[in-house]
């Protein structure tokens, strides 16, 4: 074993919108720690979606030096512990315009 790789996907439906969020957890032991964590909000009726990708990382020596570490040892293979103590290397939202379709006749 030299680390865990995680995919965790949570959708929540709620009568006017909808909420995604996919998280990729990575930890190699000894070396790094990495989560991108997407979340994708609609309201529904409207003609966008709205997208942000985030990534946080640390090395374990950032960590160590930075007095980030956990002190329980099964600290850093929780993806939910880590990510509050992980570093933003980069967030990036965005609005995706929902085309609509176009309709298409059908020809005999």
């Amino acid at each position: 074993d030299n680390g865990v790789s995680l995919l965790t996907v949570k959708v929540r439906v709620m009568p006017r919108c909808f909420f995604v969020r996919m998280r990729l957890w990575m930890r190699v032991d000894g070396s790094l720690c990495r989560i991108y964590d997407t979340r994708v909000y609609h309201r529904f009726g409207s003609d966008h979606v709205v997208r942000q990708i985030q990534h946080r990382e640390n090395t374990y020596k950032e960590l160590q030096q930075n007095n980030k570490m956990p002190v329980e040892p099964s600290g850093i293979g929780n993806a939910d512990i880590m990510s509050e103590r992980l570093t933003i290397r980069s967030t990036k939202t965005q609005s995706l315009s929902l085309l609509p379709v176009k309709q298409t006749e059908e020809t005999p």
